[in-house]
């Protein structure tokens, strides 16, 4: 089957470990922690920092919940009970009662892979479907260069945070 006939919606996959990742208030348990493909493009996702998955225990469900931390005793959700179908509430730390956050990616989003490996920093989503419905994602600050052979779009800086060792102060002009 090809990628555009499953184009309508894409779960996202980390392309060099393959966990699963949700972008807070667009892939929720309703909709299969999926994206809806044809809404959106791949700009409206790089610079993003996604919400990690993890396997659910419940039955039933669709296998996947929010990965959780508690950042007042610094431990992961404990809880074995299914959290995937229910309606996004705050759950608390079984240790502390403090409410637990989600964990997001490391990095931002810095570029989606088409399946056929090239790096894409714009353009439409969909495109990037692959055969198992998924969009493999990138991440990292570095910035990336369009793949593509046709530029479907603007060239110019993406929008990741900048960090102290990518900030350069130029270098003065030598003496004619």
């Amino acid at each position: 089957m090809s990628h555009a006939a499953q184009s309508h919606k894409a779960k996202l996959q980390g392309a060099v470990a393959g966990n699963w990742f949700a972008w807070a208030g667009v892939c929720t348990a309703a909709n299969g922690w999926s994206i809806p493909a044809d809404k959106f493009r791949v700009e409206n996702v790089v610079g993003q920092y996604l919400v990690k998955l993890e396997d659910c225990p419940g039955r039933d469900c669709n296998k996947l919940k929010v990965q959780r931390f508690c950042n007042h005793c610094q431990r992961p959700e404990q809880s074995q009970q299914c959290m995937c179908d229910k309606a996004p509430r705050p759950v608390k730390c079984e240790a502390c009662g403090q409410i637990m956050q989600p964990t997001l990616s490391e990095a931002p989003v810095n570029a989606l892979l088409h399946p056929n490996g090239e790096v894409r920093i714009c353009g439409p989503l969909k495109d990037l479907v692959n055969d198992q419905g998924n969009v493999l994602a990138k991440f990292g600050t570095e910035k990336q260069s369009e793949q593509a052979e046709e530029k479907a779009c603007y060239e110019g800086e993406i929008r990741t945070p900048r960090t102290p060792s990518t900030q350069r102060t130029p270098s003065p002009s030598p003496p004619r």
